[in-house]
């Protein structure tokens, strides 16, 4: 009896330990991308905000019941073209670099036309375009999803609002947003 109350009075102070230490605060998440398709391309005016809706009527959480996420999106998954080229003998002599924003709002699948005015607000991304637009960096990296978009997550079907301001009038690609999602 003696050596079962040792043993269980050992495992207690690890526990106790490993939550003061943070451990027990660590969720492990998954990385899930979400293709955006053809409703990740934008035709752009410098300065103009340009948007885009979607709907996703099956989202798969695995069965698993999300408590935590965030969302990102990767310089490498956005791609600006300039009208005319860019830069350049023989084209419009647009000014390199600037600085790209991107902002998106969630909301239910029946508030796909309105989601842009009522949906939660993810953003504004700020992505750090070089002198030849392509994308180095994006601020901030991540933001943490509210828990009225877990549970549209959860629920399986949501709508998307992505508006684009780019410094330069073209195209601006973006692939895919990338969720990373937790217990």
């Amino acid at each position: 009896m003696r050596k079962g109350l040792c043993v269980l009075t050992a495992g207690l102070v690890v526990i106790v330990a490993w939550q003061f230490s943070g451990c027990a605060s660590v969720v492990p998440q998954v990385t899930v991308p979400f293709n955006l398709g053809g409703s990740g391309v934008f035709d752009v005016q410098a300065g103009e905000p340009s948007t885009s809706r979607l709907t996703s009527s099956n989202f798969d959480t695995g069965g698993i019941t999300l408590g935590s996420g965030s969302m990102q999106i990767a310089p490498d998954a956005i791609t600006v073209t300039p009208e005319g080229g860019g830069a350049g003998k023989g084209t419009v002599d647009w000014q390199a670099g600037g600085t790209l924003v991107i902002t998106g709002w969630i909301g239910s699948i029946d508030d796909v036309d309105t989601v842009c005015d009522t949906g939660e607000q993810y953003g504004p991304y700020t992505v750090e375009l070089d002198e030849n637009y392509v994308p180095v960096s994006v601020v901030p990296s991540s933001i943490t999803l509210s828990q009225s978009t877990l549970d549209l997550l959860n629920g399986g079907s949501f709508s998307l609002c992505i508006e684009v301001v780019s410094p330069v009038s073209g195209t601006v690609t973006i692939d895919t947003l990338t969720f990373r999602l937790g217990l």
